[in-house]
């Protein structure tokens, strides 16, 4: 069974704490309020930070997709890359960021277009979709977070979910962008 989405990102998110990482915290309706938060500490009801999940799709409607170090909370788990805004990252940013330090490789940001924004718990979440097209073999993955990289059909990233390998946050972001992509 896949726990909670928005336990499960609270949970991963204070796993993976860098003492030296900072974010910008935000109030309810989003906006920054000036003051800095430490990853790991713990983050007082009303403050809000922001994450970012990233979807990479090629031309064949296959998502990269990124296997987590055996070591991290969802180790061997299949996922879509993402994580936090550190301070100063605005959303693209931090996508761009974060696709970079998983798999090393850079983005054009003019193809990258925010396609969904929701808050649970003490996050507010961007997903960003690229239409793009990487080749697996040239990423270099970031060691402790990321232990192989593929590129996956909709039905095979369904099989990996319903095996219990593939983080359930990604899924649901994947399944509504095929969702929404079969609607145009």
């Amino acid at each position: 069974m896949q726990p909670d989405l928005f336990t499960a990102v609270q949970w991963w998110l204070n796993l993976q704490s860098s003492s030296n990482e900072l974010w910008d915290v935000l109030d309810e309706n989003r906006t920054p309020t000036g003051r800095l938060h430490r990853r790991g500490d713990f983050l007082p009801k009303g403050d809000y930070h922001l994450v970012v999940l990233v979807l990479l799709e090629n031309g064949n409607g296959e998502f990269l997709i990124t296997k987590r170090a055996p070591t991290k909370g969802y180790g061997n788990m299949w996922e879509t890359t993402g994580g936090s805004a550190v301070a100063g990252d605005d959303s693209l940013t931090a996508a761009l960021r974060e696709v970079r330090e998983e798999t090393g490789f850079e983005l054009d940001a003019e193809k990258g277009k925010l396609v969904r924004s929701w808050q649970g718990g003490e996050v507010f979440v961007d997903v960003w979709h690229f239409l793009c097209e990487l080749d697996p073999h040239k990423a270099v993955l970031q060691e402790g977070e990321t232990c192989d990289i593929t590129y996956a059909t909709p039905e095979k990233i369904d099989e990996l979910f319903s095996e219990g390998k593939f983080v359930e946050g990604s899924y649901r972001e994947i399944k509504l962008a095929v969702e929404k992509r079969g609607k145009r």
